[in-house]
């Protein structure tokens, strides 16, 4: 339970801005962090190859940091 505690949740890979699931690029560098799935629309992590939700194959795509 501790350990939870202490946890600050998902942060950006690029900054380390604590990050909300709902979050489409990170406040504070503008990365992009999610893309909607093709198949329903549900948000999606970069670098995953299927959607958990409706199993569409997602194309793998790389970072981008905004300028």
């Amino acid at each position: 339970m501790l350990e939870a505690e202490l946890d600050p949740g998902e942060r950006c890979l690029a900054c380390r801005t604590p990050l909300r699931p709902d979050f489409l690029r990170c406040p504070g560098c503008g990365i992009e962090l999610r893309d909607p799935c093709p198949g329903c629309g549900e948000l999606l992590r970069f670098g995953w190859n299927a959607c958990p939700h409706c199993e569409a194959h997602v194309a793998p795509r790389p970072l981008r940091v905004a300028a």
